[in-house]
Order: structure tokens, then sequence, then C-alpha cells
């Protein structure tokens, strides 16, 4: 299995541990909507590096985890992506904008003159930008995702930042558990 060989590359166990721990929450989540047991679901990993379910008419995911904290976006119907941030000081925050980030967020973000907020303004940003890159599977250097896609922005508890990236322009039901 692709996890485990993946799993043992890891040097600390602590991160071994929850990256272990995120792959069987996807599991176990996913194996009602794909009618597969979570030991049995085969998450295939296609040349663009998103993982999914083969065959077609399978439930469309995205994973992120930082730290001790984990988001899985499940679609039946459209293609997804996922991140999450812990909103904390980045040293080369306006560098690393100016990299990856469209130039008006760059800019907007550039005139916030209040540090926190410009944290949060950045982190905000950043989720965005990497969850429609992960709706794709394009990762963060590749080519930039349509900015057609409907990004939802939201804290999943205080002092970190998330963002739903979902395909199309029409907002999607939403339903969120604590698991």
């Amino acid at each position: 299995m692709e996890e485990r060989h993946k799993a043992v590359q890891f040097s600390h166990d602590l991160m071994r541990r929850r990256y272990l721990a995120s792959r069987a929450f996807c599991r176990r989540v996913l194996s009602p909507y794909a009618g597969i047991a979570p030991g049995e679901l085969e998450l295939i990993r296609p040349a663009n590096g998103k993982p999914c379910l083969p065959g077609n008419g399978q439930p469309q995911f995205n994973l992120s985890h930082s730290g001790p904290l984990a988001l899985l976006a499940i679609s039946r119907n459209r293609a997804v992506g996922i991140d999450l941030e812990p909103v904390i000081p980045r040293p080369s925050m306006l560098a690393i904008a100016r990299r990856v980030l469209d130039a008006a967020v760059v800019e907007e973000l550039a005139a916030i003159p209040d540090t926190e907020r410009q944290l949060e303004y950045f982190t905000q940003a950043w989720t965005a930008f990497e969850a429609r890159q992960k709706l794709t599977g394009n990762g963060i250097f590749g080519a930039k995702a349509a900015p057609a896609h409907r990004i939802i922005p939201f804290s999943p508890q205080p002092g970190w930042s998330a963002a739903l990236a979902v395909e199309g322009e029409t907002d999607p039901s939403l339903t969120f558990f604590d698991y």
C-alpha cells in the first residue's frame, strides 16, 4: 500500500502518526459515499498528483491536514479542493505572496497597515489559492487554476484559516462534521 510506504519516510513519529490518522479518517469517511469498505478503497494518484477513487461515478474528494487538524471535502458530482493553515507569523510573507498570489491580492496585502490583520489576510488568500490549485491537481507552482471556481473561506477553529474550492460557480450544499 502506497500510504504505508510513504508513512515510513517521515522522520518524526508524530508526523507519521498524523499522516496515517488523516488517511484512515479519509478512508472511513469516504467509505459510505463510495459503497466500499475502508480497507478496500483504492486511492490512486494520477499524473496530476491529486488522489482519487478509480472508476466513473465515484465521489470527488480532497484532504488537507496541518498539525493536529484535518479537513476532508467530498462531492458526488463536482471537483473539490480544500486547504487548511494555521494563522502564524511568516517571515517572508510578502515575498511568498509575490511569488504565487495574484498581483491584486499582493497589492491589497501590502496596503494593510496592521500586522495581525495582514497575517490573517495572507493566510486566507493562501488557503483560497491552494484550495483552487488542489481542486485541479496543479500544485502550488503549477498552472494557476481558473478563477471561475467557487471559493468558500472559513475558520474551522480560532487561529486557523481554511478554504474550500468547488468546481463551477454555484454554491454547494455544505454539511460540516466534527470527527
